[in-house]
């Protein structure tokens, strides 16, 4: 999460994703009772944000680094 946090090259909602998504594991694998819940809905839609982060980390490691 930190190598992303503040790079301009990554949009914010993938900047913010791993949290996010950390967050849902947590309750995949934890949590009981009526908000323990992840919906298909939600589900979907983490998975398809992991395919652009994915996509997106891949896309700067292919680039040449920059040096200063």
């Amino acid at each position: 999460m930190r190598l992303t946090k503040d790079d301009p090259r990554v949009a914010a909602d993938l900047r913010i994703f791993l949290s996010q998504s950390y967050n849902l594991k947590v309750i995949a694998d934890y949590e009981i009772g009526r908000g323990a819940k992840v919906t298909a809905d939600l589900a979907a839609t983490t998975i398809e944000t992991a395919r652009r982060f994915a996509a997106q980390i891949a896309l700067l490691l292919e680039q040449p680094a920059s040096h200063p």
